[in-house]
This record gives C-alpha cells, structure tokens and sequence, in this order.
C-alpha cells in the first residue's frame, strides 16, 4: 500500500496569493517506490512540480504504529488574479517499482479532490467615525458643508 498525503498551507487565499503544498508519503509495500511526475491539478491549471520532487520510497513496516512519513517537497502556486470562490484540487502522480533488473512503471494514480476557499479581500473606501453628538450641532455642520 502506497499513498501521497497533501495539505495546502492556509484554508483560503486572495487571488495573487502564493499557495504552499506540502507532501508525504508512507510505503507499505515491501519494496521500495520510485514516485515522479507529481503534479497538482485544478480547474484553473495544472501545476507540475520540479523533478527534484521525486525519489525512492523505503519501504516501511505495515505493524508500525506511527509510520515515519518521507517529505517528498513543496510547491508554490500563484493563485491567478481573476479566480475567486471555492476551487478543487486533486494530485496526480506516477510510481514504479525496481522488479527483475528493471523499474516496472504503474498507471497514473489520482488523489482525492482538495479544495480551498479564494476570497477577494477589498480595501475600505471610507473611514467613518463615529460620535456622541447632539442633532442639532450635526445638523449645523452639515448645513455648513453643503
């Protein structure tokens, strides 16, 4: 058994706001795992990640009552200027396996989906203060105001 864990650094964005996801994994097959072509897909794009994030997963005991999970790395994503609202996420990965001499290659494997809150977060236009006043000397400033 095999898996690639994921997690976004916040629970929601702005747009042009940098997304951070981390990876781990854990092996539970009793050879080792060579993962590549790690990639995060949204409606919004595909992000491939670097080829420095990928490698050879020991494999770990299935007894173990805390697995050691290997950080795989980090990605960081642009979120794109005109994207608001709730967005999926899913990940996509290859493995292979060292068997007779040779690394034998295994379909493409989807994660489950993700998704993050993306919030336009807007600037106040007016400062407003607020008072005790009596009604007759706001009436009298704004008289002379206008």
């Amino acid at each position: 058994m095999f898996g690639i864990s994921w997690n976004f650094d916040r629970s929601y964005y702005s747009p042009s706001d940098h997304a951070i996801v981390s990876l781990w994994t854990v092996n539970y097959d009793n050879k080792n795992i060579y993962v590549t072509d790690i990639a995060v897909e949204s409606d919004f794009g595909t992000y491939s990640l670097p080829q420095t994030v990928c490698g050879v997963v020991s494999p770990q005991s299935v007894t173990s009552r805390s697995p050691n999970p290997a950080f795989l790395g980090c990605i960081d994503m642009k979120i794109p200027d005109a994207i608001i609202g709730t967005r999926k996420f899913n990940l996509h990965y290859r493995t292979h396996h060292f068997e007779k001499g040779q690394w034998i290659d295994h379909p493409v494997k989807l994660s489950n989906q993700f998704t993050i809150n993306i919030f336009k977060m807007s600037m106040p236009i007016y400062r407003v203060f607020l008072g005790m006043f009596r009604i007759i000397e706001v009436l009298q400033i704004l008289n002379f105001i206008s």
